[in-house]
């Protein structure tokens, strides 16, 4: 099946013009499987059997393409792709041609999209190109860190693998919806990657190479509910983030990470927003379900009860499914010293709380408290400390002492996977990629870790004001 489809091309991998050709989009899809199988290269070399090649040319725009059709795919942000078909003529793979980004600004990135049915997909990307070297970070939906700054010499071909979820604001069984935040365009499907009808992959990096990418979707598989506030959710923009959106590049490829948080939400909006019903609609016995709640709660006067009783409808359910009941105390602020009191004392009622209930609890709050003292002075770079940059120009300097940068994320998440997993004797423990304990007195250097921004949000910034992309890509010309 073909798809006719109007797009902006560039021509032989260079930057993206205003010409408007006609091309063809192919629709790749095993309906009986649904699995769907990409080839990247350059169009001169054949696809490998089974695969559909993808060029530089396949854009996905909503206002050309049906993409009610699942299987349409394309490359997204289309005035501003930086990307190069390169043809190394090796005997066989999928990397004998790959795509690259590239460009002269000091940073590169590419958004592939594929739209698929809500559910879960096991994704195996084969990253490197045999006449060069590469280095590439990789994020799916709004964020999610994958991979980081995989380093590939020459000729070095990496396959990594994850099992990703596609979802929506239906739930099954149920004619409710989950309550989307839509202010500023937050969770507005046409924006925000995690809440629309495609899987999207960001590559992005010093030189990101993709040579072939594999979705199949599966139906097994232990899933870790996230529920929370802006503390843990997938935050769509840079600068942002969150220990949640770090949670995949940790675990191995059996793990599904069903992220709910958002940001604003106490326990009870959770739970009046539907949140909780649609992870119910979706979760199976030996799944687990996280809870961390207490900074929006603990900003109101006698919140106390309310929080507790949260607490209990959440064990109450996983209970009812099957699944492990994990509470988390909430991540401490960068001006909190005393883990009792830290957070408006929501800490301490989730410590105390949980042991009522007879409940797992991960310390979070004491281990960010530890983290935070190790780094010293180091500890702005934990947070959103971000001076007045050109990449957001809409933006002034941030000096936010609740959330987290990329780097505080990382550090928190690895509190909370690589030390607090194993502190609260959950099995789930033994499926992390590095099974090695944490410790959050010995962080790791902020000034050698780094971590390639998303370009999406980046175009968002220096667009002030524009908050929906009606034709599901955002035209900013990067240097304009």
């Amino acid at each position: 099946m073909q798809i006719k489809a109007i797009h902006k091309i560039n021509p032989g991998g260079t930057r993206c013009n205003a010409s408007l050709l006609i091309i063809w989009g192919f629709l790749c899809i095993n309906s009986s499987a649904q699995t769907y199988k990409f080839d990247f290269g350059v169009a001169a070399e054949p696809a490998l059997a089974g695969y559909t090649k993808v060029t530089t040319g396949h854009l996905y725009l909503r206002k050309y393409v049906d993409d009610s059709v699942n299987g349409a795919f394309g490359f997204e942000n289309w005035d501003s792709l930086h990307m190069q078909g390169l043809n190394r003529v090796h005997p066989s793979g999928l990397n004998r041609d790959v795509i690259i980004g590239w460009n002269n600004l000091g940073f590169s990135s590419f958004y592939f999209s594929v739209r698929v049915p809500e559910g879960t997909y096991l994704v195996t990307f084969s990253i490197g190109d045999f006449g060069a070297a590469a280095v590439t970070t990789i994020k799916a939906e709004s964020r999610r860190l994958l991979v980081e700054n995989l380093k590939t010499a020459p000729g070095r071909i990496v396959l990594r693998t994850f099992t990703i979820m596609r979802r929506d604001s239906s739930i099954s069984g149920s004619k409710s919806k989950v309550a989307l935040d839509n202010s500023y365009g937050r969770e507005y499907p046409p924006i925000c990657l995690n809440w629309d009808h495609k899987l999207t992959f960001e590559f992005c990096g010093e030189r990101p190479c993709i040579g072939g990418l594999d979705i199949v979707r599966v139906d097994s598989g232990i899933t870790l509910h996230l529920c929370g506030n802006s503390t843990i959710v997938e935050q769509e923009d840079e600068p942002w983030s969150a220990w949640g959106q770090m949670a995949h590049r940790f675990f191995q490829s059996n793990i599904i990470i069903n992220n709910l948080g958002s940001s604003g939400l106490t326990a009870n909006v959770f739970l009046s927003g539907n949140r909780l019903k649609k992870i119910c609609s979706m979760m199976n016995p030996g799944d687990y379900l996280f809870f961390e709640f207490g900074h929006n709660e603990s900003k109101t006067n006698g919140y106390e009860s309310q929080f507790q009783k949260a607490m209990r409808t959440f064990l109450d359910s996983a209970t009812a499914h099957a699944a492990t009941m994990v509470f988390v105390t909430p991540v401490a602020r960068r001006g909190d010293t005393d883990s009792s009191t830290s957070v408006g004392g929501s800490a301490e009622l989730t410590r105390s709380t949980a042991r009522s209930l007879g409940a797992k609890c991960i310390d979070l709050n004491a281990m960010s408290l530890r983290l935070k003292s190790a780094l010293g002075s180091n500890s702005v770079k934990e947070y959103a400390h971000f001076p007045a940059s050109p990449l957001w120009p809409d933006q002034p300097a941030i000096n936010d002492d609740t959330h987290m940068s990329d780097f505080g994320a990382f550090e928190i998440a690895r509190c909370a996977l690589q030390n607090g997993l194993k502190a609260a004797g959950l099995p789930l423990a033994a499926y992390l990629i590095d099974t090695t304990t944490f410790n959050p007195s010995k962080p790791d250097d902020p000034s050698s870790w780094s971590l390639p921004y998303s370009l999406d949000t980046v175009f968002r910034h220096a667009t002030p004001g524009a908050t929906v992309r009606p034709d599901s890509t955002f035209a900013v010309t990067v240097g304009a």
